[in-house]
């Protein structure tokens, strides 16, 4: 009964502030963080007044990995992509700007993370500076990093979980949550309603690691079929068949999300909004070209999860106030501001449009 007692969300914020007394000194980024919750949301982002509160650093463009549903798939492993490995004086410099400096929430992307030879001081550095910092990982390499990453601090794994690394994954994923607050991922589609076996499976695995924290994720648009609007400097190679999302056409899904959180209610798990697909759009809450700041450690932006190759402007090459105030961020936020409005065009076929996960942050 306690997953349905106190949501998942709910349970990670409240460890992550026991984690970090720090915040009752009411610091830069949680002065911000309050300030970004009394406020209305605008079309324009006052950074010096409220800015994000989450930001997303991509360490890496690296992966031992290649996910047919990669969201960042078209800039993952190129020629001479470990040039692009953010570095400790990389982050000093970004987290020097002010838009970066005032987020609380730093969740550390790839790519792999792990595949950064800087990772344990990057994420020294943050702590030392007061965020909360998470790591996403398929945490193959975690065995022989774990204990220089409890040692730097960080406050939260985010283990995905794919057919690639899931035996692994029985043996690494109880020393993890043994140590770090854990939360295993799974993205999901039509395929894993149609065999529910397999988000059981991940249900099974975290109750026998010890890791009641599960994250089903839909999945998001991509270069691989479902956006095929992102330009791309050099051509996409294709590596199988795209995995099709949830929708509100998909049979089933509601039946299965009852059924599995019924019978494993001592599992904490949040459940993904399916895609919208027929009459009209409900009202559209996804925040986060409010909330989240993305950038790599050479200070390339991007837009949100769904577009998240990091492949816009610098934060070094604009003044500082128009950072979150270009295009395509002003459009977005003004689609969905417009109750009356259809979905902006970079937004169709997300689920965090109406998803409540990103509806409140």
């Amino acid at each position: 009964m306690l997953s349905r007692l106190v949501p998942l969300k709910v349970h990670q914020y409240a460890a992550l502030g026991v984690q970090n007394w720090w915040m009752l000194t009411a610091p830069e980024p949680v002065r911000n963080y309050v300030a970004y919750r009394l406020a209305p949301h605008r079309e324009r982002i006052d950074h010096a007044r409220i800015g994000p509160v989450f930001m997303t650093y991509s360490v890496t463009r690296r992966c031992n990995l290649q996910c047919r549903f990669c969201i960042v798939g078209d800039v993952l492993n190129k020629g001479g992509v470990r040039a692009d490995d953010a570095t400790l004086d990389d982050t000093r410099r970004i987290f020097s700007h002010p838009v970066a400096r005032r987020c609380l929430y730093v969740m550390l992307t790839g790519g792999e993370p792990l595949l950064n030879a800087d990772l344990v001081s990057i994420c020294r550095f943050i702590k030392s500076a007061r965020h909360i910092v998470s790591v996403n990982t398929n945490a193959l390499l975690l065995p022989r990093l774990l204990d220089a990453l409890v040692a730097a601090g960080i406050d939260m794994l985010n283990v995905s979980h794919y057919d690639e690394n899931a035996e692994a994954l029985e043996e690494i994923l109880p020393l993890a949550a043994a140590r770090i607050y854990t939360k295993l991922l799974k993205v999901i589609g039509e395929d894993e309603v149609r065999e529910p076996e397999q988000l059981e499976a991940v249900l099974e695995l975290a109750r026998r690691s010890k890791c009641p924290r599960v994250f089903f994720q839909n999945t998001y648009p991509h270069v691989d079929g479902l956006a095929r609007a992102r330009t791309l400097s050099v051509p996409f190679e294709r590596h199988g068949t795209e995995k099709c999302p949830v929708t509100d056409e998909t049979a089933g899904y509601i039946r299965v999300r009852e059924e599995l959180t019924r019978r494993y209610a001592d599992v904490h798990v949040d459940w993904p909004a399916p895609v919208i697909t027929r009459g009209p759009l409900p009202r559209k809450t996804c925040r986060m070209p409010w909330y989240l700041f993305a950038v790599d450690g050479q200070g390339r932006l991007a837009l949100c999860s769904s577009h998240a190759s990091c492949t816009g402007p610098s934060i070094f090459d604009l003044p500082a106030a128009d950072v979150l105030n270009t295009e395509p961020w002003i459009t977005v936020r003004r689609g969905l501001l417009d109750a009356n409005a259809a979905a902006p065009a970079l937004c169709r076929g997300c689920y965090t449009l109406t998803d409540r996960w990103r509806s409140d942050m």
